[in-house]
């Protein structure tokens, strides 16, 4: 299943299944629209909250790279 780029979303997304027949909802776009999104995440095998300062400081870092 493909849910398309929209203007309005500012992302798409595809629902994709993995080995196991498990279903995995990859999306792409704006970073600030996927990380308002986001309730939690995972980094080096550790799921952690998504809150509004973690958001705050991943979009300083998206936009400092971005320059």
């Amino acid at each position: 299943m493909k849910i398309p780029f929209d203007f309005t979303r500012r992302m798409m997304s595809v629902l994709v299944g993995d080995p196991e027949g498990k279903a995995i909802l990859l999306t792409k776009g704006a970073p600030e629209e996927i990380f308002l999104r986001c309730s939690h995440f995972e980094l080096d095998g550790k799921l952690s909250a998504m809150d509004p300062d973690r958001c705050r400081r991943l979009k300083k870092e998206y936009d400092d790279l971005s320059k």
